[in-house]
C-alpha cells in the first residue's frame, strides 16, 4: 500500500511515514507554488481531487479533517496521480487559455456589434446593410460621427467603433497566442502537426491532457 508523508490542504500539513512523498491538492491552483517548490527539491507529489466533503452545520469547514480524509481517499486508490508536467506543457497550457479568453471575449464583442447594428438608427444601420461580419467590423472601426447627428446617433457611433476595434485588438491577441502555440509545438513535438487534421489547437489541447507518459493508461 503506497503512503504519503504529507496531506496538504491550503493551511494544514500532517506528516505520515515516508519523508519523500506529499500528497496535495490543487497543484495547479492554489497549491501551485508549494508543488513546484516540493519538486524542485526532488520529493514526490501526489495529486489528488477534492474530496467529498459531508454537509457541516452553518456551512463550517475543518481543513485538518479534510486532510485526513483525502489521504485516507488517497491510500484506498490504486493507482494515484501525478501533477501534469512543467515546462513546455505548462507554456502550452497558459497559451491556450489566453487564446481562448480572447476568442471567446471576441464572440461576445461581435454579438454585441450586431445587435446595435440591428438597433441603431437609420443613418447608422444602413451603412452595415447585407454586410459580412468582418466586413461590418472594418467599417465600424472608420465610423465617423456626424455634427447633424443627435445625442443616440453619435452614442451608437462610438459604441460600435470602440467594440470593433474591441475584436480587432482580441483577434490579434489570439492570434499571437496561436503562433506562439505553433512555435513550441513544433519545437517540442512537431510530428503531431503532420497528423491528417491535427492542427496546433488541437495538438496543445492533447498535449496539456497527456502532459507525461503514465498519466493516461488507456484509450479511454
Amino acid at each position: 500500500m503506497t503512503t504519503c508523508s504529507s496531506l496538504v490542504c491550503p493551511i494544514t500539513v500532517l506528516p505520515i511515514s515516508d519523508p519523500d512523498r506529499n500528497l496535495i491538492e490543487g497543484t495547479g491552483g492554489y497549491g501551485a507554488g508549494l508543488t513546484r517548490y516540493l519538486t524542485e527539491r526532488g520529493e514526490l507529489i501526489i495529486e489528488l481531487d477534492r474530496p467529498d466533503r459531508p454537509a457541516r452545520r452553518n456551512g463550517a469547514k475543518s481543513d485538518s479533517i479534510d486532510a485526513v480524509r483525502a489521504g485516507r481517499e488517497a491510500l484506498t486508490r490504486e493507482h494515484l496521480g501525478q501533477p501534469r508536467g512543467a515546462g513546455e506543457r505548462a507554456a502550452l497550457s497558459v497559451r491556450v487559455a489566453a487564446r481562448r479568453s480572447a476568442v471567446e471575449a471576441s464572440t461576445v464583442a461581435q454579438c454585441q456589434l450586431q445587435s446595435l447594428i440591428v438597433a441603431a438608427p437609420e443613418a447608422i444601420r444602413t451603412r452595415f446593410r447585407g454586410l459580412s461580419t468582418t466586413t461590418m467590423i472594418t467599417i465600424a472601426t472608420r465610423l465617423r460621427t456626424a455634427s447633424s447627428w443627435d445625442l443616440e446617433t453619435r452614442s451608437y457611433a462610438d459604441a460600435l467603433r470602440q467594440l470593433a476595434r474591441r475584436i480587432r485588438t482580441l483577434h490579434t491577441e489570439a492570434t499571437a497566442h496561436e503562433q506562439a502555440l505553433t512555435a513550441i509545438i513544433e519545437t517540442w513535438r512537431p510530428d503531431l502537426l503532420d497528423q491528417p487534421g491535427v492542427g496546433p489547437i488541437v495538438a496543445a489541447t492533447v498535449l496539456c491532457a497527456w502532459s507525461h507518459p503514465g498519466r493516461c493508461r488507456n484509450d479511454a
